[in-house]
């Protein structure tokens, strides 16, 4: 599929576009997470609600604009089968899933905050904030931000096998490291 240079430059601006859009709604999305860690009340927690929203309305925004025009670019080069562009959708279906683990263990928690009370009681509140301090939704949350990274990397660089190798052992061990620091830090060792 050959498009003239005007709207190749086009499409790589709404590509480049998208991924900061991608990566201000994953930024927002990881800042509500951590007002909803550091909320001691109802009222705390109800106003980190907008920013998580926020975040994932973003994001999906973001995906969106990402994936229409990447995959129009892929087709204008006839790319799809080098390594860094596969590996690099791989990676962004890993962000994808990510981002479903933590809306499936989020949206339950939200709703609730939703319909408390300005004076909940302290076991409702308690129960709450634990939740929100998971290390399920903040991990996934980490794997969003290191997916956003090593996208970005593959897409500049389009590294041969082996960097791709190096960066994904890096991104495995940098998640590895989060995982084991939330655990001791965030929860309390609790999941």
């Amino acid at each position: 599929m050959a498009i003239g240079s005007a709207t190749h430059q086009w499409l790589l601006f709404g590509h480049v576009f998208g991924v900061a859009v991608l990566a201000a709604g994953v930024g927002a999305y990881v800042a509500g997470l951590g007002r909803l860690s550091a909320a001691g009340t109802a009222r705390q927690l109800r106003a980190a609600i907008p920013v998580v929203t926020w975040g994932v309305q973003l994001t999906i925004g973001g995906v969106l604009v990402v994936l229409v025009t990447g995959v129009l670019l892929g087709l204008e080069t006839t790319s799809f089968d080098e390594a860094w562009l596969i590996t690099s959708l791989v990676v962004f279906l890993v962000l994808g899933v990510a981002g479903r683990l933590a809306e499936v263990r989020l949206k339950p928690i939200l709703d609730e905050v939703n319909r408390m009370t300005d004076e909940p009681a302290t076991a409702d509140l308690d129960r709450v904030t634990r939740v929100a301090r998971s290390r399920m939704i903040h991990l996934s949350a980490d794997a969003a931000v290191l997916s956003i990274i090593e996208i970005l990397y593959l897409m500049t660089l389009r590294p041969g096998w082996w960097g791709i190798v190096i960066s994904l052992v890096v991104m495995g061990a940098a998640l590895v490291g989060q995982a084991w620091r939330l655990g001791r830090g965030l929860t309390g060792g609790a999941a």
